[in-house]
């Protein structure tokens, strides 16, 4: 569950801010090479994280890659699209959405 904030998220900053360095790892995280490979390995396994069990790292790990898809930061394809359009289509995000567009709208949003 570490994943999303730890890796994800500061390589989606550098890949976004057009941030390069010469070893990645030097700055905690890994480039976006290596956190793709580690998305799509993890995916490998079955529909979620675990396999066939949906669990709390795929609300971490789904909500973050949706996010990252959403403004470019990982492309939406192959098994990383398979798996955000998994998560997006369970009960659950789309009760979690409205909710988001009616809190968006009462703040004016």
């Amino acid at each position: 569950m570490f994943f999303a904030p730890s890796c994800i998220e500061p390589m989606m900053l550098d890949k976004l801010g057009k941030v390069t360095r010469e070893n990645a790892a030097a700055a905690g995280h890994g480039d976006y090479e290596r956190v793709t490979a580690s998305i799509a390995q993890a995916l490998s396994n079955g529909p979620y994280i675990l396999g066939e069990k949906f669990s709390a790292a795929d609300v971490v790990m789904g909500s973050t890659l949706n996010f990252a898809t959403m403004f470019g930061a990982i492309p939406l394809e192959g098994a990383i699209k398979a798996y955000v359009e998994r998560i997006k289509a369970r009960p659950a995000f789309a009760s979690m959405m409205a909710k988001n567009a009616e809190i968006a709208k009462a703040m004016g949003l």
